[in-house]
């Protein structure tokens, strides 16, 4: 594979580079047109697309279990960063949450987390720490709604984003 993806990586721009370089799966799942994404407010983890084509190049699970492994120690990391006011440190990690809750299809997750590295860019000390807080929220407390997720999809049952 020789691709390039700008970092931060939309959900879209991956699967559209994984569709080119990697061979349709023995599932037959259809492509899904236009990219429809789920409303994040209206009570879904995460892009059912995006779920749908990770899933069907059989990607879902080992990525999720990547955020549900790393996501932790990242806040931390995070939590850190905001406690010291480091905003540099604050928006690197910002950064790397952004792409890997963006590449699983955690649509507010990553929004959330580009939002405080744009804070932390501009400097905005107080937004950063509001965007930080919520970033955190967002990510422990549906934490477990993701490795739930990640536990049907490996044990071979649907993995519905709702």
């Amino acid at each position: 594979m020789s691709d390039v993806l700008v970092k931060p990586t939309r959900p879209s721009a991956l699967l559209d580079t994984l569709r080119r370089w990697l061979p349709e799966t023995s599932t037959g799942a259809p492509d899904l047109p236009g990219r429809q994404r789920t409303d994040p407010r209206a009570g879904a983890l995460l892009e059912s697309a995006v779920v749908a084509e990770l899933t069907r190049l059989d990607l879902f699970v080992d990525m999720a279990r990547a955020v549900t492994r790393d996501a932790p120690s990242r806040l931390v990391d995070l939590g850190e960063a905001a406690t010291l006011g480091d905003l540099g440190r604050l928006a690197r990690a910002a950064h790397r949450l952004t792409t890997v809750l963006g590449n699983v299809g955690w649509t507010r997750a990553s929004a959330i987390a580009s939002q405080l590295e744009l804070a932390c860019v501009e400097t905005d000390g107080d937004e950063a720490r509001r965007h930080a807080q919520a970033l955190e929220q967002e990510v422990l407390g549906r934490l477990p709604e993701l490795q739930r997720l990640v536990e049907r999809a490996a044990g071979g049952t649907s993995t519905c984003a709702h």
